[in-house]
């Protein structure tokens, strides 16, 4: 019988209660309920034998990406989170050892660095280091392959998962209790990691360790965030060459296949223009760049909740009702192009602060904004407290929303106005 320790429980709780159970749903209630008697909760946690724990049903929704894409997402029962959160806390080292080490600077994403307060990865900006070394990385090179894979979280093998694990020396009870989870999410069905569940993430990317060790071990310059990868060659045989030993590697370790519509050979000019267009520090508009550089001023982790009076006068003021609408109305403006990848990380900085100027543009604008509606419900909640509008007003408009026929079709949206 293997039980989880009381340490790892508390992590855990404490993970949930911060930073929520998933990537796209509010933070359940239930959370604040099972912390309130916490001491009785932990107890009866730590008498479940991992190994042999009966997962309960996952909620499952469709999740609008963009204006014409969506994506199942899960969402697991309360305490259900609770022990998976714990699970990979207690497992996670020795994950993250097997995987290709930080120092190579060619794997960025979801480095596992728990901390007491109960952050799971480390906050340094990945996506950012991602995309400034590739850049590097592209200037002292000829040319560059793009590729990603088609679909990837719903197509991960379950038995690679375990295999890797197997690998990584994780001990057997815990290999079981994740298999176990896997299967009772996919309905049994042997492929697809749940898309949601932070914890997931760090499984995903032991799914990716065989293709980055044979790419590392190829001699390319190579360099992955999540299922986007670049190869960077010299000469175009040279990239037809990796092209074809990435698409080998896809397959030969998880049967996956590369999204044909992302994946190019560009000449390394036209890349490092597109990574300049991918970085933040390429906003949308001078007054993104100096709320972004305000914001950074006091916190340089993207996670943590910054209060206003930490902030000097003079940087509250880029952070005023005017320059946050002047920012979102650029947003809109691009119509159907509307970058929603990055509409959410301005959304998400601005929850840091709480800062209320772009509570009623983004509620005003909430059926245009749709795909952006969780960081929109999460930034309103979080400026609550500091909106000097009339909130009698922001409700009635929320309420006419879930009259919207296209909010009516969504049982997504519904759960986040709801919940706002």
């Amino acid at each position: 019988m293997t039980t989880l320790s009381a340490g790892s429980l508390d992590w855990a709780i404490n993970h949930v209660s911060k930073y929520g159970d998933t990537d796209l749903f509010p933070i359940p209630f239930e959370f604040a309920l099972i912390k309130k008697d916490w001491t009785a909760v932990q107890l009866k946690l730590r008498q479940i034998d991992i190994g042999a724990h009966q997962w309960s049903s996952t909620r499952q929704i469709i999740v609008q990406k963009d204006e014409v894409s969506f994506r199942r997402t899960a969402q697991l029962d309360p305490l259900d989170a609770i022990l998976f959160a714990s699970i990979v806390h207690e497992a996670g080292r020795t994950i993250e050892r097997r995987r290709v080490k930080r120092n190579k600077n060619t794997v960025f994403s979801y480095r596992f660095a728990p901390t007491q307060k109960g952050r799971l990865y480390r906050t340094e900006r990945g996506w950012e280091q991602f995309w400034r070394t590739s850049r590097d990385l592209a200037k002292r090179h000829e040319f560059v392959v793009v590729s990603d894979i088609t679909d990837f979280y719903n197509q991960v093998y379950h038995h690679a998962v375990e295999i890797q694990l197997q690998d990584a020396n994780v001990g057997r009870p815990y290999i079981k209790a994740i298999m176990n989870l896997l299967g009772s999410v996919t309905e049994r069905v042997s492929r697809g990691l749940p898309v949601g569940p932070h914890p997931v993430h760090l499984l995903a990317e032991l799914a990716m360790i065989p293709i980055d060790e044979r790419m590392v071990g190829s001699g390319f310059a190579y360099c992955r965030y999540v299922d986007d990868m670049h190869v960077f060659v010299n000469t175009r045989k040279d990239a037809q060459i990796a092209l074809g030993e990435l698409t080998s590697c896809v397959d030969a370790f998880q049967k996956l296949t590369l999204n044909r519509s992302k994946t190019k050979i560009l000449p390394s000019v036209q890349f490092i223009a597109f990574a300049d267009r991918m970085l933040i520090d390429n906003p949308i508009n001078d007054a993104e760049a100096r709320i972004i550089e305000a914001i950074r001023e006091v916190s340089d982790d993207p996670y943590s909740t910054i209060s206003l009076q930490s902030i000097p006068e003079e940087l509250l003021r880029v952070m005023d009702e005017g320059p946050i609408r002047a920012v979102l109305e650029s947003y809109v403006e691009e119509g159907d192009a509307i970058d929603f990848i990055r509409l959410r990380w301005f959304i998400r900085r601005l929850t840091q602060v709480g800062v209320p100027g772009g509570v009623t543009f983004l509620i005003d604008h909430a059926q245009v904004l749709a795909p952006a509606l969780s960081e929109i419900t999460r930034y309103v909640s979080s400026a609550r407290h500091r909106f000097e509008g009339r909130w009698p007003t922001i409700g009635d408009q929320l309420l006419k929303l879930l009259d919207d026929p296209v909010v009516k079709t969504s049982e997504y949206m519904q759960m986040l106005i709801g919940q706002n």
